[in-house]
């Protein structure tokens, strides 16, 4: 049993009901920019490195986490935007 894909494919379940509820409730206040920036290069550097040592499993629960950090940045920065630029 690979306990490493296992536990990258619950790292990438734990933001779906994150990145959910910020859509829905719209409210980014709990969140942290600099630990998705983080989270975001660590999984892309992690990304790379499963292509490089050619592991595809690795390499795509990596991407997929990337994206799921890419979209949770997205909704932040949007959200922040629209905020600043109401007043």
């Amino acid at each position: 049993m690979n306990f490493g894909l296992i536990g990258a494919i619950v790292i990438a379940i734990s933001w779906i009901p994150e990145i959910e509820r910020t859509i829905i409730s719209k409210d980014i206040r709990g969140l942290d920019v600099k630990f998705v920036l983080l989270y975001l290069l660590g999984s892309v550097l992690l990304f790379v490195h499963a292509l490089d040592i050619r592991d595809l499993p690795f390499a795509i629960v990596n991407g997929l986490l990337s994206l799921m950090a890419i979209v949770q940045l997205f909704v932040i920065v949007s959200r922040r935007w629209r905020n600043e630029n109401r007043h």
